[in-house]
């Protein structure tokens, strides 16, 4: 199963922790200018992917959900 989605925080903090320090992009912009995903001052890989309710394609686009959970590092 793949998910893109951030985990509830409340009902599993050992799951949001490890998906939230290793597995998000970041910091980049006047941050981290050197980051190497930035080009032209735009986020390369095309993050953040819109939201979507199916996931989608050969190379594909995962299902998710605006529910409302946000990160910031």
């Amino acid at each position: 199963m793949v998910s893109a989605e951030l985990p509830d925080k409340d009902a599993h903090p050992t799951l949001f922790e490890v998906v939230t320090s290793c597995m998000l992009h970041g910091p980049y912009g006047t941050i981290n200018p050197h980051c190497p995903y930035i080009a032209d001052s735009v986020y390369s890989k095309g993050y953040p992917k819109a939201f979507t309710e199916h996931t989608t394609g050969s190379y594909p686009t995962y299902h998710r959900r605006d529910d409302g959970r946000t990160f910031e590092r």
